[in-house]
């Protein structure tokens, strides 16, 4: 194992992720966080007001520095992340940000993706490419390795933008994720785990996270295109539970839902 171990205290870290469709009420947002409670939450394709939100909820927010409308907002509970700051925001769509949490530091990554209605396969594992080049020069530069990737990626978990060597390197089997890196033509690269991958076969009763019955041969209907990665540091001394929520309020394939993609989270949880 190439990476050092972390010692990990006592906690239950909950990071959600929801693409609200444009949506400008806050109403399901609330809901969701009321029920939920996560500790951070980040919001894609957003109009509703953050001043607003966060007043009802008693959360903070990390404001862009660079866009006056970003494709991605992040909100906080300042009473379990003691310190929120953003490192870098890329293309309008992968936003970095630090978080304090238990006094451990965490970089969490929130991407909206280029679309596969104007990227094809072999444009989006050149973004994946570009993008994973920004997350390596963030992890080295502010010496963290607890990265945790959340967002619309636009592509499944089996997508070749996913899984290659030189893009997000994310694998469904948190063994192969612990052994730390692969290496190719002689040249490293470090995994993702990917727990996302245990909705396929619908053995919770979930199969996906946007749906879209196209009129083709290869119609997957289901696709999960809301994911998380998780850098195997973090799994040193925690599990990582992936979640999807199907409240029908917050998504519906009938579309009479406030999205068109359903909130996810994850979970990281220090095992007893």
């Amino acid at each position: 194992m190439f990476f050092e171990r972390i010692l990990y205290f006592g906690y239950n870290m909950k990071v959600m992720f929801w693409n609200m469709n444009n949506q400008t009420s806050n109403i399901e947002l609330i809901k969701l966080i009321g029920k939920y409670k996560p500790d951070c939450v980040l919001v894609a394709e957003s109009k509703i007001c953050l001043e607003e939100t966060i007043l009802e909820l008693k959360y903070d927010y990390v404001s862009s520095i660079i866009y006056n409308k970003p494709k991605i907002s992040f909100i906080y509970n300042s009473q379990t992340i003691s310190e929120a700051k953003i490192l870098q925001e890329h293309k309008n769509r992968l936003f970095a940000y630090s978080i304090k949490y238990e006094s451990l530091e965490f970089m969490i990554i929130g991407v909206h993706f280029v679309s596969k209605l104007n990227f094809d396969k072999d444009s989006q594992l050149c973004e994946c490419i570009d993008y994973m080049e920004q997350v390596r020069s963030l992890e080295t530069n502010h010496n963290c390795k607890n990265t945790i990737i959340i967002g619309d990626f636009n592509m499944n978990p089996f997508d070749i933008g996913m899984i290659a060597g030189n893009a997000f390197n994310s694998v469904v089997s948190e063994a192969i994720a612990m052994k730390g890196k692969r290496i190719i033509q002689r040249k490293e690269y470090e995994y993702f785990y990917n727990p996302s991958w245990k909705i396929y076969g619908g053995a919770e009763k979930v199969f996906g996270t946007y749906y879209l019955k196209n009129p083709d041969h290869s119609s997957f209907h289901w696709n999960i295109y809301d994911q998380v990665l998780v850098r195997p540091t973090v799994l040193l001394e925690n599990n990582v539970n992936y979640c999807v929520i199907t409240d029908n309020a917050c998504f519906s394939t009938e579309k009479k839902a406030a999205s068109d993609h359903s909130p996810i989270y994850a979970e990281i949880e220090r095992r007893k």
